[in-house]
């Protein structure tokens, strides 16, 4: 199922009306449009990967390897948040002809006001109570069906209400999180802002996985670049091959995933310190004519570097400044004493690999050596750019990078500016913007 276009709106609670211009706005958004289609390719991309993460869950949990070999259909329900304007966006997309969402069949039973209800507010009524009740016996009826489950804006209202009776999502949801849960229902919930969810009183255990970056085979398996491994079923995988992977968690897949993917044919960007010294300018990282990293308070000579990688994992290439080394493009390669450098890396020598962190907000981002874990790109209070050791630290689902030590004042993560795509062979050309989406996580 395409994933609808997760939007910030002014939307209106569900006991209010709203203008018949929001209506029409809505309707507007949602028309067959062939230069707007009603979803987007990073809505697509994020399908793909939440698929493989259900597919991976499945075997997990039921050891089921194809999803295929146990269900014939499939079936689904979309709960929200108690705004009718929401409700009646998602509900719109849902039903949208080319959308692929809905048959052609239950389409047309919709015409005629017939067809079954898939959007369900947070809201305990009649209605809703009704429907879980059929929900539960169809889930306990057709165990050769897969029931999808999505809550979206799954933050809301997931404890008791002020009776200290459970809430419309603690029913609806909590329901298929007990113990001894149909292995025939899945749910997808999907929020902004999960901090009340990600605790260590979540429900959802911790289950590490890699994503991993290269062929790889071990005594149980052979596996492709992209493979999703749960490291508990691979307990000898080869250390380099994790340090060389991207390391997630089964039950959660963050908004970055998506943008991972246009690291695969390079990004281009220029990387502004988060460093805030008081009465001084940010500083830029900059290349300097004999490949020396520096900084600069100039946006017009910081550096453009050239991002490249798979899952997360990726090489930092910059333009030569050079004239003798112009024709090609320069890497970012740590020398005999561990300082960063960027050369023109020989053939037998391979180019310093780092982890791309994208979970300190929208358009920050933080290089991890894929060597040293510790270790990350940071530049000082003294214009000093060099790998230094961190700690992570998450509060409110966002990580925060410290000093392990006590050193100069630094920072690890730097803002993106001017970003955009491009391939690696035409560094130097023009290239398009890129925006980072809007954060959102979704988790099993």
């Amino acid at each position: 199922m395409a994933l609808r276009k997760l939007t910030n709106v002014l939307d209106t609670f569900v006991d209010d009306e709203y203008s018949s211009d929001e209506e029409e706005e809505i309707d507007k958004e949602v028309q067959a449009n062939p230069e707007k289609p009603c979803y987007y390719p990073a809505q697509i991309e994020m399908a793909a990967i939440l698929k493989k993460r259900i597919d991976t869950i499945m075997s997990y949990y039921h050891n089921i390897p194809r999803l295929s070999d146990v269900f014939n259909d499939v079936e689904f329900v979309v709960y929200t948040a108690r705004y009718r304007m929401l409700s009646d966006q998602t509900e719109k997309r849902i039903c949208h002809p080319d959308a692929g969402v809905l048959s052609r069949e239950e389409l047309e039973s919709r015409d005629d006001c017939n067809g079954k209800k898939r959007m369900f507010m947070y809201v305990r009524s009649q209605e809703t109570e009704t429907h879980f009740e059929e929900l539960k016996n169809d889930v306990q009826e057709k165990p050769k069906t897969l029931f999808v489950i999505i809550a979206d804006e799954c933050h809301w209202g997931i404890t008791k209400d002020k009776e200290k009776k459970p809430s419309a999502h603690n029913l609806f949801i909590n329901e298929w999180c007990k113990d001894n849960s149909p292995k025939n229902a899945f749910v997808v919930q999907i929020s902004a802002t999960p901090f009340n969810l990600l605790t260590q009183n979540s429900r959802l255990p911790l289950v590490k996985c890699v994503l991993l970056n290269d062929k790889v085979s071990t005594t149980l398996n052979d596996y492709e670049a992209g493979d999703l491994v749960v490291l508990e079923r691979e307990p000898n995988l080869e250390e380099h091959v994790r340090k060389n992977s991207k390391e997630v968690e089964l039950h959660v897949v963050h908004w970055s995933e998506v943008e991972l993917k246009n690291f695969e044919t390079g990004i281009r960007m220029k990387l502004k310190s988060a460093l805030r010294i008081e009465d001084a300018p940010y500083q830029y990282l900059h290349i300097s004519s004999n490949g020396k990293l520096g900084v600069t308070s100039s946006e017009h000579h910081a550096t453009d570097f050239i991002v490249q990688g798979s899952h997360g994992i990726v090489i930092l290439k910059v333009l030569a400044t050079n004239e003798q080394q112009r024709a090609k493009p320069l890497t970012i390669n740590t020398d005999a004493q561990g300082n960063l450098e960027a050369t023109v890396a020989p053939h037998d020598q391979q180019p310093t690999k780092f982890e791309v962190k994208l979970d300190s907000g929208v358009g920050v981002v933080a290089f991890g050596s894929c060597e040293n874990p510790d270790l990350y790109i940071a530049v000082d209070e003294h214009g000093r750019v060099a790998l230094q050791a961190a700690k992570v630290e998450r509060r409110c689902g966002v990580c925060i990078l410290k000093p392990k030590h006590d050193i100069a004042r630094v920072a690890f993560e730097f803002y993106i500016d001017q970003s955009g795509p491009v391939e690696v062979d035409l560094v130097g050309e023009t290239v398009h913007e890129f925006k980072l989406l809007p954060k959102h996580h979704y988790f099993f």
